[in-house]
């Protein structure tokens, strides 16, 4: 089975970009024959049907409006996965820093959310609450920490973070300890980050393939379009598909679970000019990254464009937010259940059993 790939709102590994503020990976196994139907209504006048033109009049909105109106669209031929990209990096604070810390204590961060929890109350908090200017600092230097890891960044990140922490009483202050004491095993986090370990493509493509193979149950060949990124990660979704072994194990909690090895037999890039199921994916990705921008972060409620997509089939897909929210108990993110295989413990393990295969193919540092 093939599946077609491609994205929105790409800044790699910055993930304060203000003007693009939402990241989207959109995928779908149309043919090419089905593709030619669906953007049939838009009458390009170039090699490529480009979101960002189309956008502009009102005539080719109601162009893109048509062509998203197809009945082939839904949630069995198209699958989308979105970010709030801020938030993103709230996320990777948690993941990267807060969870060697419970580690350390003896505590699982994935069991019952808890990771969900740290990243929303955080990001609430910091949006709402905190020292704009503290909080503001504290996640620009642990991205340019994250992206430069030099000695003066790690410095730099861990003065932001005891200024802010200092500035805060309480469980608010106590919510940053963590992230304070992570200092203490630094080296070890920054030895495994690569040079697009917060870029948000990896985890992308993997949650969207399981999703692929939980839905049909086949392996896939993945196209997407031509990607740094992509490239670069390549080889490990070649391992966690090939190199893992082959009994299927169900890894995480909840409804965070993932099946490995992932059904990917290969993954290749190619031009959307010669490959019309990359516009398409191209489309169905920038057409939803433009809704959730003006809706969801702009505000503009009243954006007829934005609210025609979204009231259409494409805003019926049954698709994946990464975004924040006010939810912090177990009870309302519903992740109550805390049966499961810890995803990172999976991994280590798999490394561990063949040391060798993991380190000829994970991402290798800048």
């Amino acid at each position: 089975m093939k599946i077609y790939f491609d994205e929105s709102g790409n800044s790699g590994q910055n993930l304060l970009d203000p003007n693009q503020p939402i990241f989207v990976i959109a995928s779908h196994n149309f043919t090419e024959e089905e593709t030619k139907k669906i953007l049939s209504p838009i009458q390009s006048t170039g090699e490529e049907i480009h979101f960002a033109r189309l956008k502009k009049y009102k005539k080719l909105q109601r162009q893109v409006i048509e062509s998203l109106g197809s009945k082939l669209i839904k949630t069995k031929r198209v699958k989308i996965i979105y970010y709030h990209k801020k938030f993103a990096l709230v996320a990777h604070i948690v993941d990267q820093l807060i969870e060697k810390s419970f580690y350390h204590r003896g505590l699982d961060l994935y069991k019952k959310g808890l990771n969900i929890s740290y990243s929303n109350a955080i990001y609430y908090l910091g949006e709402n609450k905190w020292d704009k200017k503290l909080y503001e600092l504290f996640l620009k230097d642990f991205q340019k920490m994250m992206r430069e890891l030099s000695a003066e960044s790690v410095k730099n990140f861990y003065k932001s973070a005891e200024l802010l922490s200092n500035s805060l009483e309480g469980y608010q202050k106590e919510l940053l300890e963590p992230v304070i004491e992570s200092e203490l095993h630094i080296d070890s986090i920054l030895s495994a980050v690569t040079k697009y370990s917060i870029d948000l493509t990896l985890p992308s493509i993997t949650i969207l393939a399981d999703s692929w193979f939980k839905e049909t149950g086949e392996s896939m060949e993945i196209i997407h379009d031509d990607s740094k990124q992509v490239d670069f990660w390549k080889n490990f979704i070649f391992y966690l598909s090939k190199m893992l072994g082959d009994e299927k194990v169900e890894v995480g909690y909840d409804y965070r679970k993932m099946t490995y090895p992932l059904s990917i037999d290969s993954v290749a890039m190619a031009s959307s000019k010669s490959v019309i199921q990359i516009q398409l994916a191209d489309l169905l990705a920038s057409s939803f990254a433009y809704c959730v921008k003006r809706i969801s972060v702009d505000k503009v409620l009243d954006d007829e464009f934005a609210n025609d997509i979204f009231n259409g089939r494409l805003g019926q897909i049954d698709s994946r937010p990464i975004m924040p929210t006010n939810k912090v108990t177990p009870k309302q993110l519903k992740t109550q259940n805390d049966k499961g295989i810890n995803p990172l413990d999976y991994l280590a393990q798999k490394a561990l059993e063949n040391p060798e295969n993991f380190d000829k193919n994970y991402g290798k540092p800048f």
